[in-house]
């Protein structure tokens, strides 16, 4: 037979775990043999075992634990194990004794009894399991019992007679025996409660009748499984049959049966009936509880423990070293073994915390602290004990409990580590933050703080109210409405301006803060109060003014008018934001004020619309303006309308232009005068030749009258056609926008200066690209813009002093010449995908007076010289053919204007 030693559960002889098997209550570790004989740690449920035998051999427990594996093969154990064995297989327990020697070599004897487990599972009948059978152990007595002293035998039957009568009487356990054919022939009185009926009615019962009687699982137990008929039958021994005797009332009567069979003729079984009713419930209750507790234990993550002081010895709950990551075995149950998981660090603290308990300092033992998991990881541990000491005062042991922790300390962790970056955050906030208590006084403040109020050690409220104002002061009326407070504070010492937010707050014991936020707002507060100045100098302005403005939103509404809007349409109500449809008067079949608003609102260019509306001290003309306004993300939401009464504008501007084309037509009469001269010239030559040859001859020739007479015609055609452009120029007959030869309308205008200029000893040249394209103008206006530009380089020229050593520098444009004393340079060409025309000359120039030539009335010529009208109506004639004109300096030091036009395809 091999050693144990050497032996696993599994190479154990049959005789070794059938024996082991009986004695554990409860499941065992695959190497519990190990554990035995390494680890010298007793498995949990072979504790109760090794208490019976260790006294007994006077070993210690694992010792005696390594005997009874090493005998159970021994000659007197393996037969008493192998009729256990046979009689287990068909369903029954008997008892059996097993010997083991104790230290000494003198034998021990051992009575085993067993019986199925109620709470089996589906292995209940296997031989071999633990948890099938239910076993009791108990060490019969060493010596042989003495035989009766007396020689008297008669006397001694007597007196076992009696003693066995009143045993059979006050005994608390009911006894029946029955005859040969199992008929009751005796009961004590104690069956009489345990059936419910009397012992006359017991008796002459057999135990063949139909008794109402159960399994421990509650169903029906058959008449050959009761123990009564089974000993009767087999002529053997039955002992803790446990059954249900179902009673009349329905009530069970749980009881241990133990049979055997009577050795004289006539008797057949003595039965001995244990009540275990009382007993089973509380086994039952107790399982419950225990349930209830382990299910408890193991959701809460709490480890059950006790301390035996004296020996170090520790009963550790296997929840315990789950809870580090071991399992039942690999932690040894002693203090020197445990201890060794508590992290370094916290020994001693556990240590001084016991010390004080062990002296009475504290009604328990209680500390936090750390252990080690299996894996190195940290678990967070909260110890609860109490000693119970001797009567001297000494502590003898110590219960108690480990909480698993470790989330709520790394929740504490987390939420540590959130407060210090908060209080990082509110140190580095440009703001003042601070918690104040109900009594005034400050629990936080932050850097901003302490610099702003000079590490101030009152909240703000104490330095902007008085004494007598104090409670009413905002902050503190947060205590009692636990809601937000703002408001402002004006710091008297530095005139700083702090919008303060006062929140409800808790401190970590649940006391109430209130967390004051200040920002400081003086800066934005002096740009409010400079806005509403400023919007107060503005509204005063447009209130002023003599025109009318209109703030139309995105679904064109007017939300806004000043007085002179709402003096001029004074029949609409504004209050009830009208549509801008109602400022003008609608067109027929179309909404043109909603639509003029709805382009101005999609597009980002300025419109500009001018309407004849009907008021009502008559019609005026409106100029109306609608300038869109842009919002925060660059699209336009709304605009601005601003409506001009323009009808004497208008008024005035016609008489002016009437005034500027008598002023053109003086420019022009003396170039006109040339150009009529010459045909009138001929005219003359052709009527005296007429009149003459009339006077000398009686007889003309037909033919030589009509060619003279045609001669006079075509004169006179060419004066009409003189006469004929320069109406069109003055009146500005002119059909739109259309295909326009630019050199050709150039050279049609100089043709009524050209007299003028050479009259003036100014020099013309020319630089025309051929093949230019037409380019989209209005060709009356394009004659009027060159003559303007050129009269304009003409009088500029008249008043220029050539004497300034200026004139004659450079090359001339156009030939490798030098430079005349006075000329005027004009030139096209493409540019890009423009057509370019250019007037320069060699001038005075403008004297960087350049961003003022357009206005109107603007003049650089002498008083009473000039209206300042010519170069405005300029700019609008080239704006009109959606072209530009701008003014600078010429290479020469004079005038230079550049017109770029669109090409017209």
């Amino acid at each position: 037979m091999s050693t144990p030693s050497s032996m696993s559960p599994h190479t154990l002889s049959w005789f070794a775990r059938f024996l082991i098997a009986d004695l554990a209550d409860g499941p065992l570790p695959n190497d519990w043999i190990d554990q035995i004989r390494k680890v010298h740690s007793v498995p949990e449920s072979l504790g109760y075992a090794a208490s019976i035998i260790a006294p007994a051999l006077r070993l210690d427990h694992q010792s005696s634990l390594e005997r009874l594996v090493s005998r159970a093969e021994a000659v007197e154990n393996a037969a008493a194990l192998t009729a256990a064995r046979e009689e287990r297989c068909r369903g029954r327990h008997v008892p059996y004794r097993i010997v083991i020697e104790d230290c000494d070599g003198q034998p021990c004897f051992f009575m085993i009894h067993t019986r199925p487990s109620r709470h089996a599972g589906p292995t209940q009948d296997d031989p071999f399991d633990p948890e099938a059978n239910i076993a009791v152990i108990e060490p019969l007595p060493q010596k042989p019992v003495p035989t009766d002293p007396t020689g008297d035998v008669y006397e001694h039957l007597i007196a076992m007679r009696e003693k066995h009568r009143v045993l059979y009487e006050i005994l608390p356990i009911g006894v029946t025996i029955t005859d040969d054919k199992g008929t009751i022939i005796e009961v004590n009185a104690v069956c009489e409660r345990l059936f419910g009926m009397p012992s006359d009615t017991l008796v002459g019962k057999s135990i063949h009748d139909d008794w109402q009687v159960i399994r421990p699982d509650g169903s029906p137990l058959p008449d050959e499984d009761y123990a009564c008929v089974r000993v009767l039958h087999n002529k053997e021994t039955l002992l803790g049959q446990e059954i249900g005797f179902v009673r009349e009332n329905g009530a069970v009567t749980w009881m241990s049966l133990f049979a055997a069979p009577i050795p004289l003729e006539g008797y057949g079984v003595a039965v001995i009936y244990v009540d275990v009713t009382r007993s089973r419930t509380t086994e039952r209750n107790l399982r419950k509880r225990e349930q209830r507790y382990r299910m408890a234990v193991e959701a809460g993550h709490i480890g059950v423990w006790e301390w035996d002081i004296a020996t170090g010895d520790m009963y550790l709950d296997v929840n315990l070293k789950h809870m580090l990551g071991y399992k039942e075995w690999e932690i040894e149950s002693h203090i020197s073994d445990w201890s060794q998981h508590v992290h370094p660090d916290d020994r001693e603290f556990i240590r001084d915390k016991l010390y004080a308990h062990f002296a009475g300092d504290t009604p328990f033992f209680d500390a936090e602290h750390r252990m080690i998991h299996k894996n190195g990881s940290v678990v967070w541990m909260l110890t609860r004990g109490i000693a119970t000491f001797d009567a001297d005062g000494k502590p003898v042991s110590v219960t108690g409990t480990n909480l698993d922790i470790t989330d709520r300390k790394l929740a504490e962790e987390a939420v540590e580590v959130e407060r210090r970056r908060l209080f990082s955050l509110l140190e580095r906030l440009p703001a003042f933050v601070c918690l104040i208590a109900p009594d005034k006084t400050l629990r936080f403040k932050n850097r901003y703080f302490a610099e702003q109020f000079h590490d101030a050690d009152a909240p703000p409220c104490i330095m902007a109210y008085p004494e007598s104002r104090l409670l009413s002061c905002p902050t503190f009326e947060v205590f009692d409405t636990r809601s937000l407070a703002v408001w402002e504070w004006t710091y008297k010492e530095t005139g700083q301006i702090f919008q303060i937010f006062d929140y409800p707050f808790e401190d970590v014991d649940g006391s109430p803060l209130v967390l004051e936020l200040g920002i400081d707002v003086t800066v934005s507060r002096r740009a409010l109060d400079a806005l509403q100045a400023s919007e107060q100098r503005y509204r005063s302005i447009t209130d002023n003014l003599a025109m009318g403005i209109a703030m139309v939103d995105s679904d064109f509404r007017v939300v806004a008018a000043n007085p002179k809007l709402r003096e001029w349409f004074s029949h609409i109500d504004f209050n009830s934001f009208p549509s801008c449809r109602s400022l003008l008067p609608p067109c027929e079949g179309e909404d043109t004020t909603d639509r003029t608003c709805r382009c101005s609102l999609e597009s980002v260019a300025q419109s500009e619309i001018l309407e004849e509306v009907t008021l009502a001290h008559g019609t005026r003309a409106m100029r109306f303006n609608f300038c869109p306004i842009r919002h925060g993300g660059g699209e336009i939401g709304s605009l601005i309308l601003m409506i001009d009464d323009v009808t004497d504008r208008l008024r005035d501007q016609a008489r002016l232009q009437r005034a500027q084309k008598l002023e053109a037509m003086g420019t022009l009469a003396g170039g006109i005068a040339h150009e009529i001269n010459q045909p009138l010239n001929a005219l003359r030559l052709y009527v005296s030749s007429l009149d003459m040859l009339v006077r000398q001859n009686e007889h003309v020739d037909r033919s030589f009258v009509e060619k003279r007479l045609g001669l006079i015609l075509k004169e006179c055609d060419k004066i009409n056609e003189i006469i004929v452009h320069m109406r069109s120029l003055v009146r500005q007959e002119t059909r739109g926008l259309s295909r326009v030869d630019l050199n050709q309308a150039l050279e049609s205008a100089l043709s009524l200066v050209t007299a003028q200029l050479k009259s003036h000893d100014i020099v013309l040249s020319l630089d025309l690209e051929e093949n230019l394209p037409a380019v989209h103008a209005n060709p009356v206006q394009v004659e009027q813009v060159v003559i303007n530009l050129v009269v304009n380089a003409m009088n500029a020229l008249d008043d220029h002093d050539v004497h300034n050593g200026k004139i004659g520098a450079g090359i001339y444009p156009c030939a490798d010449v030098e430079l005349p004393e006075k000329f005027v340079y004009i030139r096209t060409h493409r540019e890009a995908d423009l057509i370019v025309l250019s007037v320069q000359d060699n001038g005075p120039g403008f004297a960087g007076m350049e961003d003022r030539l357009f206005d109107p009335f603007f003049t650089t010529k002498d008083p009473g010289k000039g209206m300042g009208l010519g170069l405005s109506i300029v700019h609008t004639m080239v704006r009109s053919w959606d072209a530009e004109i701008c003014a600078g300096q010429s290479q020469w030091g004079g005038a230079a204007f550049t017109v770029r036009m669109r090409p017209s395809y």
